[in-house]
């Protein structure tokens, strides 16, 4: 979609440079560092820990504030944090743990007085689970403390991750500006596909990035922001997490009922949903283990989506083209039946087909051809059995010769560093858990094969071995991973 916003991406990236601090903030509040109280929403501190504005450093004063900070390591049942002394006149450490930085916590450890930095281990926690950390230093003349808070693993893998989005029925509920979604600080993607998105009554399933996200507890807050002056009304959304919806909103499909998004009128400028608002939903409690056979399917219309979207967010930002300056990708018109095609090229490679156009003093369609070879290898040692995705022989095709070599770089990373390091990363998170469910206990993932079939799918099986003594037992099994009815496909 070529979104009128992009002419003025440099006041774009000024707000995303904003986007990303608040973004950061709310991680750190969801579970890693939170000095005193933060709100995971809005970043705002409120409340504190003693020792703030005190001599830290005379006899006869509290305390130097000390400092917590991690998880060092966290399991669905354990965290381990890192203790930092700041001050020579502590007399001792007490550490309490609660559910929210506002409660005082009930105590689980005390500490004579230490030098440096010291690790504590909190087992017997539940998945999933936020807890805050307050370390309290104290000596004859008072005390002072710090928060932090933190998140237990939950133990369920995630390998894909998708947003339905409905646009109301209403009038100039359709937008044009770029739509941002991001589940934590690391977690961003720019939602572009070569269709008409956010038309009115419009309802797609994008493909969100899975950076910072391998366990369902990175998941820590559903954010969308929309960018610009042309409003969007919002009927509906979903979260889905491997082909299962985990949470939805509707919001209706009137003016006053849909969710407008929009700096005009007193509307919200972004859309958040909160960690304990997606705990509380019953899809997300209800959330299953889900298995994948051993034997996984990727169809061609799945692998062209995938792709799609993770072009469309790469396709955000600007690329810069000597004589030209900063120009503006986008997806133009496919030469073929979609912007995104895939082919067989042998029975480990796909051919990938790309259209895009360049916006710059003169505007030129693009047209991108590379090859997606996929390797599974074997346990070798203590090298474990690996799932390879390797690009190569990027091609471009504009009608300047000049500007096709200039845009070879940018090319090469859009494939390497992008398509495949995000597909691999997919797919890994399926075929590569350790260990997998159904398999016997002490065994291990063996190999890994691919094969790429004639209608363009492409297949992945996964073989274990357990070796005892000298018998070595070989099969295959069930890992956790994507639904089990569709397994890896829409």
């Amino acid at each position: 979609m070529n979104r009128k916003l992009h002419v003025t991406k440099t006041t774009a990236i000024t707000a995303i440079a904003s986007l990303a601090i608040t973004l950061a903030t709310a991680s750190i509040a969801l579970c890693m560092i939170v000095t005193t109280n933060v709100n995971p929403i809005t970043g705002v501190i409120t409340g504190g820990g003693g020792g703030g504005g005190l001599p830290p450093e005379q006899p006869g004063y509290p305390p130097r504030q000390p400092v917590v900070t991690g998880p060092v390591s966290r399991t669905t049942s354990s965290l381990t944090i890192r203790l930092t002394d700041r001050s020579l006149y502590e007399q001792g450490y007490e550490l309490y743990r609660a559910l929210a930085e506002s409660d005082p916590g009930i105590l689980i450890a005390s500490r004579p007085p230490f030098t440096g930095q010291s690790d504590f281990l909190d087992r017997g926690l539940s998945p999933d689970t936020r807890y805050c950390y307050r370390l309290r230093a104290f000596n004859a003349s008072g005390e002072s403390s710090y928060t932090s808070c933190f998140a237990t693993l939950d133990g369920r893998k995630v390998s894909r991750l998708q947003l339905r989005l409905r646009t109301a029925n209403v009038a100039d509920a359709g937008t044009e500006d770029d739509i941002m979604v991001a589940l934590n600080g690391a977690n961003s993607t720019w939602l572009d596909y070569g269709r008409n998105d956010f038309e009115r009554s419009d309802e797609f399933t994008y493909e969100l990035l899975l950076d910072g996200v391998s366990d369902l507890a990175n998941i820590e807050t559903l954010y969308i922001k929309k960018e610009g002056s042309d409003g969007w009304c919002l009927a509906s959304l979903a979260l889905v997490v491997n082909e299962v919806e985990i949470y939805n909103q509707d919001f209706g499909s009137t003016p006053s009922t849909c969710q407008w998004i929009d700096k005009a009128s007193g509307h919200k400028e972004s859309l958040s949903v909160s960690h304990s608002v997606l705990r509380a939903h019953p899809l997300w409690r209800n959330y299953p283990r889900v298995l994948l056979p051993s034997g996984v399917l990727l169809p061609r219309e799945d692998i062209e989506d995938r792709i799609e979207g993770i072009v469309g967010n790469y396709l955000y930002y600007d690329v810069f083209v000597p004589y030209w300056g900063a120009v503006d990708p986008h997806w133009g018109d496919p030469h073929g039946a979609r912007h995104v095609e895939a082919s067989k090229k042998d029975n480990q490679t796909l051919a990938i087909d790309l259209d895009f156009s360049i916006d710059g003093p003169v505007n030129l369609d693009v047209d991108v051809d590379f090859d997606l070879r996929f390797e599974g290898t074997c346990k070798v040692g203590t090298t474990p059995a690996e799932l390879r995705i390797v690009p190569g022989n990027v091609k471009a095709s504009t009608d300047f010769s000049w500007l096709t070599e200039a845009l070879t770089v940018w090319l090469v990373n859009l494939a390497e560093d992008s398509i495949a390091h995000h597909i691999e990363a997919e797919l890994s998170a399926v075929l590569k858990q350790q260990p997998p469910l159904n398999f016997p206990v002490g065994s291990e993932v063996d190999c890994i094969t691919v094969k790429v079939h004639d209608d363009r799918s492409v297949s992945f099986n996964v073989t274990y071995v357990k070796r005892t003594g000298g018998t070595t037992t070989t099969g295959t099994g069930t890992i956790v991973g994507a639904s089990t009815t569709n397994m890896l496909s829409n």
